[in-house]
């Protein structure tokens, strides 16, 4: 599942695969969508690109501000887990930058495959982790409980299901076509 590798730069590094980034990413989404509610109801439910738009703007901004200033977001930190530099230096903007926007559009539009790609590296790195030089591991040496990792898949259930909710029940946005 985990690779741990020695090296120069990081020595005894567990570094975190596909399935537990997978899981902090829908958990990070889901956390992106309580927070943005109360903006996506003033912009009104008739501007659907201007939602578009603020949604993934305030979802650049949540990962390139909480990558930068604490090297993880609020699910890896949850789950154990952080982004540091391949070199284990401090992260610099333009890594981060580089990674969240360029990388992980590269990663998408190869139909994901740079999203994949972690199941198979020896470094579990993505396109956009290699782009950055960047790496994703674990803050310890102990993986998180799969209690716990239960718990970040019910909390985004749960978190998605008021989102839905607070939508269509109190702004009344609807989503037929």
């Amino acid at each position: 599942m985990n690779t741990k590798e020695k090296n120069n730069s990081i020595s005894n590094v567990y570094y975190a695969g596909f399935w537990i980034r997978f899981v902090a990413h829908i958990l990070d989404s889901a956390i992106i969508s309580i927070i943005t509610l109360p903006f996506i109801w003033y912009i009104g439910s008739e501007a659907f690109m201007k939602r578009i738009i603020f949604i993934y703007l305030a979802s650049l901004y949540y990962f390139i501000f909480l990558t930068y200033r604490y090297n993880t977001t609020i699910a890896k930190s949850f789950l154990k887990i952080k982004i540091t530099s391949s070199k284990n230096n401090k992260l610099t903007l333009w890594q981060v930058i580089l990674r969240e926007l360029f990388g992980k559009f590269i990663s998408s539009i190869t139909l994901m495959i740079g999203y994949i790609a972690i199941s198979f590296d020896d470094k579990k790195q993505g396109f956009h982790d290699k782009i950055s030089k960047t790496l994703v591991i674990y803050t310890s040496e102990k993986k998180p409980s799969k209690n716990r990792i239960l718990l970040a898949i019910a909390l985004f259930t749960i978190l998605t299901l008021i989102s839905f909710y607070v939508e269509q029940e109190i702004f009344g946005f609807t989503y037929s076509t």
